[in-house]
Order: structure tokens, then sequence, then C-alpha cells
């Protein structure tokens, strides 16, 4: 009698082992694919719309967040709606992209062929026409467009703060008599603010109060400055106005400017 033990594979539920049996008897029977005249089970006939559809789900399974593209902008139109369509591309590829009229408002950018920029959507596809787009809801200037993208959240963080407010506005002098220059000391900047106003209005006071204008340091120690004029404007006889300046340069160069503790500072003081 033949034995049987457990499998440990994926076959049948037993093995069976016996005595060897002639060659002949273990050739295994051949079977047919298919029966002599069994009718073939038809192949399945989708739809246009099904295998759209499909599409739309396959895509929805693996791109279901936003992604951040870069690429150059080309053909780029905005409909009587409001709404604008463009192709963004590479060296070898290029991408449908649509961007609703209430996010285009938003940009604060002006985009044209040609630039290089780097956008964020999601990838849909549109089945009325079969066709994959990104659907987007921002664009910055390539290069420049984490420090633009971080300058446009600040500024509506501030806005919806209150900051920005007409109301928060300060009067300028008419004739400011006594004014601090906050700067760097060795820049073209103060040379041009001190030759200005010697020319234009001799017997305005100026005071100097040095800053780095640029570099990891530069923001503390423009907001810092500020404050401690505010604080102690009487014990130096007052202040009408502050000059906040310095000289060209590059996005990166220029940030300081544009730090939020910088903001926060000018914002607290009342000069």
């Amino acid at each position: 009698m033949p034995t049987k033990k457990q499998s440990s594979g994926a076959g049948s539920l037993f093995d069976f082992t016996s005595m060897p049996v002639p060659a002949a008897q273990t050739d295994s029977p051949k079977f047919p694919s298919r029966l002599a005249g069994a009718a073939a089970e038809p192949e399945k006939v989708h739809s246009v719309s099904q295998v759209n559809a499909l599409i739309t789900q396959a895509l929805a399974d693996h791109f279901s967040g936003s992604l951040r593209v870069a690429g150059e902008i080309s053909n780029f139109s905005v409909s009587q709606r409001g709404h604008a369509y463009f192709t963004l591309k590479d060296s070898s590829a290029q991408l449908a992209c649509v961007i609703w009229r209430e996010a285009l408002a938003r940009l604060g950018t002006t985009i044209a062929d040609g630039m290089a920029v780097v956008v964020r959507g999601s990838v849909r596809f549109y089945e009325p026409h079969g066709r994959i787009q990104l659907y987007v809801d921002d664009i910055a200037p390539q290069g420049a467009g984490a420090l633009e993208m971080a300058y446009r959240q600040l500024c509506e963080k501030l806005k919806k703060e209150g900051l920005f407010e007409q109301g928060r506005k300060r009067q300028l002098p008419r004739l400011p008599l006594r004014v601090v220059v906050v700067t760097s000391p060795t820049g073209d900047a103060l040379h041009d603010v001190l030759t200005t106003a010697r020319r234009r209005f001799p017997g305005l006071h100026l005071m100097i109060y040095p800053v780095a204008v640029q570099g990891a340091s530069a923001a503390h120690q423009i907001a810092n400055a500020i404050r401690q004029i505010n604080r102690h404007s009487q014990a130096i006889g007052g202040v009408d106005l502050i000059l906040l300046v310095r000289g060209g340069g590059s996005l990166e160069d220029l940030w300081a400017f544009n730090e939020e503790i910088v903001a926060r500072a000018m914002v607290a003081g009342h000069i």
C-alpha cells in the first residue's frame, strides 16, 4: 500500500510514495487544451467609456496626492472664462496642464512661454477627450521656486492676521528731521543715501545703525536694530524715520528683508 505524507508545497494536499513503477507508467496523459467541439469563451469587449474609467481609477490609485513638477512653459493661453491652459515640457517629454481662474488669480506672477517653473498640482485623466492633464494650483519660477513659494505663503499668513491693513499704516512726517539709517556701513547704499541727503536736505540729521544686510544673521540683526531704535528713540533725542536700505542683488541676497522676524519687528514698533 502506498504511504501518504503531508505536503509542504502548493500542489495537492497529499503526496503519495510507493514502490518504483515502470517508466512506461510514469508518463502523464496528454489532454488537449480545449475539448474538441467545445465553444471558445468570447473575449470581453470594453466600451471607450469603460476603458477611460479604468484609466481614471488607475491614476487615482497611484497619484492620490499633489506633485511638484519642473519644466518649461509653452503654448500658454487664457480662455474667455479665465482658465489657463499650457504645456509643461523638458528635453524629452511634455505634459498638458490646466489652471483654473481662481488659482491663476492667486498667483501674483506673470506667466509667459519659455519660463522655467516649478508647478504643483494633481494628475487626472480627462475622460471626454481621453487626455492626461496636470491640474495646477501653484506656479513658481524655477531656481527661486522654493523662496517664491515661502514668500507668498508668509504674505498670506501675515495678511490673514491683518498686518497689511490700511489702517495700520503710519503717516510719514512731512518734513523728517532725524533719521536712522539701518544698513551695512561698508555698502554702496549708505554712500548713496548720505550723498543724496546732503545735496537735497543739508539740515537732515542722519544716524547710522550698522547691520549685516545678507547672510544667515542678517534678518536677526535687522530686526534687533528696529527694536532697539524704537526702544531708545527718546534717549537719542527722538527719531522721525527709520530708513532700511541696501544695494541690489539676487533674490537670495535680498532674502533677509523678507523674513517674518523683520516684518513683525516693524509692526511692533511705533516709528
